[in-house]
């Protein structure tokens, strides 16, 4: 009876109101927090997996830069085997607006081949990576952003990150 009687009053209603809200609360915080980890983990691995694929293709373009093309499309295939969550991955020379290779199913072969004309993102992309790192190199600084990280949805991310070769940026490597 002392229970019911004590349970009825505002003040203790109040109290477990708020413990529920409290609780309710600190959950949802925690999911955004946890789903906020995630993605950076995600995002993290992504752009190891591209950078180490744009050091490949910089060392494929020294070596045979007008020969490496059949040799840079078997890279890039056993790269897509390898690591089987990569959607697509795209390589772009930028001077030449040349799309060297690609696993995109929305990119027509042959390979390679100029740029179409509704592919100029692409080659917009690849200047302003190349613009960027010739920027931060002249000042010094990492004042501009070297590397484009674009989350398309909830799971999915797109990472390009460009290849020197010769100290000279080339083009780049588009991860999805």
């Amino acid at each position: 009876m002392k229970l019911r009687a004590l349970l009825t009053q505002p003040a203790t209603l109040g109290l477990l109101l708020a413990a529920a809200a409290g609780v309710l609360l600190g959950e949802w915080f925690f999911a955004q927090a946890q789903d906020e980890l995630l993605a950076e983990r995600q995002e993290r691995a992504v752009l190891m997996q591209a950078m180490a694929l744009a050091d490949q293709v910089a060392a494929l373009e020294a070596a045979a830069p007008d020969r490496g093309a059949s040799r840079l499309a078997g890279l890039i295939a056993a790269w897509s085997a390898r690591f089987t969550d990569i959607v697509a991955i795209r390589v772009v020379r930028s001077a030449e607006a040349l799309l060297l290779a690609s696993t995109d199913p929305r990119d027509a072969p042959p390979w390679p081949r100029r740029l179409a004309r509704e592919e100029k993102p692409l080659f917009d992309l690849g200047q302003e990576l190349r613009a960027n790192v010739d920027t931060n190199a002249a000042e010094g600084v990492f004042r501009k952003k070297q590397v484009e990280v674009a989350r398309l949805d909830r799971t999915r991310l797109r990472v390009a990150v460009p290849y020197a070769v010769g100290g000279q940026v080339f083009g780049f490597v588009q991860v999805e």
